[in-house]
């Protein structure tokens, strides 16, 4: 299942301490990257009142997988921190219709705490609740700095991002800059080859802050999914 939660929600303090522990655990214990972890939890600047998570949760209610997402017209991590990997002619934009997608993680099989089937299963369902998000909140675009190796699983399971700029080495990893275009149909389309045949957010999903978000700068429409 997921749940869309935010920094300082009244309720959701357990749900975000598993999702700062799991990132602690696979960002810096299992894939080396070069990320402040205090007190076994992994937070940065990006980590503020008005940014939204989409976490994917087992029957336990045990966090496995994470988005952290914010709006383009306040400060990015692509735009303030990873701007070398955006062209000189197209950058970051700001617009209340593009949103930035970052620390993208799952809960890696092989490690003793899930198995492959649940992993790839949190996997799926992680991507179809990014399309169901955009559809939620009416945005056209996705941005996001991330790994090559993650462009070619998103192509293996059925969606081409666009390369917004060439690959360049960042630490250990070869990192781009892509756009995930995010138009209705398509978004549906990409949920159903992920198995996902209904919608697995719905509008009473997201938390009433996530709605004035959405209406700075966007029609009054009552957004669904479909």
């Amino acid at each position: 299942m997921i749940e869309i939660v935010m920094t300082g929600q009244s309720g959701k303090s357990d749900l975000l301490f598993q999702m700062h522990r799991l990132r602690a655990r696979v960002l810096r214990e299992q894939l080396k990257w070069d990320v402040s972890v205090q007190r076994g939890l992994e937070v940065d600047q990006y980590d503020l009142p008005d940014t939204l998570y989409l976490l994917s949760l087992n029957q336990r209610k045990e966090v496995r997988g994470c988005w952290r997402l914010l709006p383009s017209t306040g400060t990015t991590m692509l735009g303030d921190v990873f701007g070398h990997l955006l062209p000189a002619h197209q950058p970051m934009p700001r617009d209340p219709a593009a949103w930035e997608a970052s620390r993208f993680v799952v809960e890696r099989h092989g490690e003793g705490r899930v198995s492959l089937a649940e992993s790839s299963a949190a996997l799926r369902e992680m991507i179809a609740a990014l399309c169901d998000f955009s559809a939620l909140m009416q945005l056209r675009e996705i941005w996001t700095a991330c790994e090559v190796s993650m462009l070619r699983l998103a192509s293996r399971l059925g969606y081409q991002p666009d390369w917004v700029g060439p690959a360049q080495k960042v630490g250990n990893y070869e990192c781009v800059a892509a756009r995930f275009l995010m138009p209705p149909e398509q978004s549906k389309d990409l949920r159903r080859h992920l198995g996902f045949a209904h919608p697995v957010l719905h509008p009473d999903d997201l938390p009433a802050q996530a709605w004035a978000l959405r209406k700075k700068g966007s029609s009054d429409a009552v957004p669904r999914c479909a």
